[in-house]
């Protein structure tokens, strides 16, 4: 919360409500950056490795160097979610929800209390209209993602090779 007001303190709203500006970045655009999910995407892929006892520089050298980043997202859903939005759309719901695991409800309440003010509304609490629509986007932008790195591929690993050949533009 601090953080965000000494963003919007340094770098006040622009007049033009419709762009954004560095001190957004401090508080609501940083979150819906983070929700880009790439860099949650690519540690889910490289402990899939690391569980099949590869070390952590094995796998993060495979995943890199073997264009794993051009389709990490197809790769997570796959994995992940067999892909399935359902199946996304449910853990999401799940994680926002459940009781049943104590570490991951204190987890949740923690990172929801710091995140809001003493008066947040937990998402355990909200009602399913309003709760899935957000685990829906949750999933649609996952899948969505996954098609994009789909129908990009061919651009994607010419990009990959020319970062390894040392000849990025």
């Amino acid at each position: 919360m601090i953080a965000t007001a000494a963003g919007h303190i340094i770098k006040p709203p622009l007049a033009d409500h419709t762009h954004a500006n560095p001190g957004d970045v401090a508080g609501w655009a940083g979150d819906l950056m983070t929700f880009y999910l790439i860099e949650d995407v690519d540690g889910f892929l490289i402990a899939e490795k690391m569980r099949d006892n590869k070390p952590v520089t094995t796998a993060l050298r495979e995943h890199y160097e073997q264009a794993g980043g051009a389709s990490r997202f197809q790769d997570f859903v796959s994995k992940r979610f067999d892909n399935t939005r359902g199946t996304a759309e449910d853990a999401a719901h799940y994680i926002l929800t459940a009781l049943d695991s104590p570490i991951i409800n204190a987890g949740r309440v923690a990172l929801e209390y710091e995140g809001g003010s003493p008066a947040i509304v937990l998402s355990r609490t909200l009602p399913d209209s309003v709760l899935q629509p957000y685990c829906l986007g949750f999933a649609e932008t996952l899948f969505d993602r996954a098609g994009l790195e789909k129908s990009s591929r061919t651009k994607l690993l010419a990009n990959h090779a020319k970062l390894f050949s040392g000849s990025a533009d």
